[in-house]
């Protein structure tokens, strides 16, 4: 069988732990006889990290396993992505974080849903903390149909794992100037496609939640509140007509505290 998944995982100066994300994927889909290949998108890290990558794991990139590409100049979890998208060859691609690994033995669970569910454009897959504690809201055993106006009221319900066709990927590319936000990109695929994402009930990925160079940390938000605040507004823009019009208005209402408090921030630094 051809490659069905390619596993992008973008980094930046994560030589630390990008063995974990990389060792967990290979352990997730081994016997798994579906196509899978890791696709490492190093954002100009300035650490270990291709050396590292290049040295432990120079086997699989010989057999076509496991590509390294790394980016000229820092452009951000977004722009990394994208670069790692170009060079992916499945018809699927899952995005994981360099800090994050995928659950033991869960390749063959995905495939299938993949499989079940191969009209979708996304499929979001659960995911546990470091503490093994569910992440998001429970909704059940069932995998659920999300449209776009669910999407946008309510969001994953938690954080996913995030699989996209690649077809969709290279026609609704994520969008680089905002470093992140990469869920103006889903919605943008989902009204693309004109059809609901999947909200899949399997865990397929341990979250960690701790670390100062998360974006999702207090000082990672700090770090972006501006681009935060873009992102909302661009959310009430191009879906004013797809959500209720309060939906519309909280993107607002975030999108301007996001800016007064990064003109706080940077009036207190």
């Amino acid at each position: 069988m051809g490659c069905l998944i390619s596993v992008v995982i973008a980094t930046y100066n994560r030589g630390y732990c990008i063995a974990d994300a990389i060792d967990s994927v290979l352990i997730a889909f081994s016997g798994c006889k579906a196509g899978v290949e890791v696709i490492v998108a190093d954002d100009c890290s300035t650490d270990t990290t291709e050396k590292l990558v290049r040295e432990k794991y120079q086997k699989h990139i010989d057999g076509g396993v496991l590509s390294y590409c790394k980016l000229s100049s820092n452009k951000g979890v977004t722009g990394a992505r994208n670069e790692g998208i170009k060079h992916a060859q499945g018809k699927w691609i899952v995005f994981l974080d360099s800090d994050d690994t995928l659950i033991a033995g869960v390749g063959q669970r995905m495939v299938k849903e993949l499989q079940t569910y191969s009209d979708a454009p996304v499929i979001f897959f659960r995911c546990v903390d470091q503490n093994n504690n569910k992440v998001g809201t429970d909704f059940g055993q069932s995998s659920q149909l999300v449209n776009l106006k669910s999407y946008l009221q309510h969001g994953s319900r938690g954080e996913c794992l995030v699989v996209v066709k690649k077809s969709l990927m290279l026609e609704v590319p994520f969008e680089e100037s905002l470093r992140g936000y990469e869920g103006l990109t889903v919605a943008r695929i989902m009204k693309h496609s004109g059809k609901a994402a999947i909200l899949s009930s399997i865990i397929a990925r341990r979250y960690i939640q701790v670390g100062d160079d998360r974006l999702s940390t207090n000082v990672g938000f700090a770090s972006r509140m501006n681009l935060i605040g873009k992102g909302h507004w661009l959310m009430a823009k191009e879906f004013f007509n797809d959500a209720p019009i309060k939906v519309v208005m909280l993107y607002v209402l975030k999108s301007l505290a996001y800016r007064v408090l990064h003109f706080k921030n940077k009036i207190l630094n």
